[in-house]
């Protein structure tokens, strides 16, 4: 599969897990598809304030994280 391109690319995405290894290798793989990874985070506080910075396209949130699971932060980023 070659890299992203066209209207239908996602311009940047946001990585949310508490296991930094995990986020890196996610990061290495969007990218390798030619995306851009804009930012990673483990906690609820560092995704609010990395979304703010970044607007991203789409947010990948692992669902148990150490400050409460992805279904609870999409929820509150949605929100605001």
């Amino acid at each position: 599969m070659g890299p992203a391109s066209g209207p239908d690319r996602l311009k940047s995405l946001r990585v949310v897990d508490d296991d930094a290894l995990i986020a890196m290798l996610f990061g290495e793989i969007l990218t390798g598809m030619g995306h851009e990874v804009c930012a990673t985070a483990a906690d609820q506080s560092e995704t609010v304030a990395a979304t703010a910075r970044h607007k991203p396209d789409l947010m990948i949130v692992d669902g148990a994280l150490r400050e409460g699971n992805g279904a609870m932060q999409a929820d509150s980023l949605h929100a605001t």
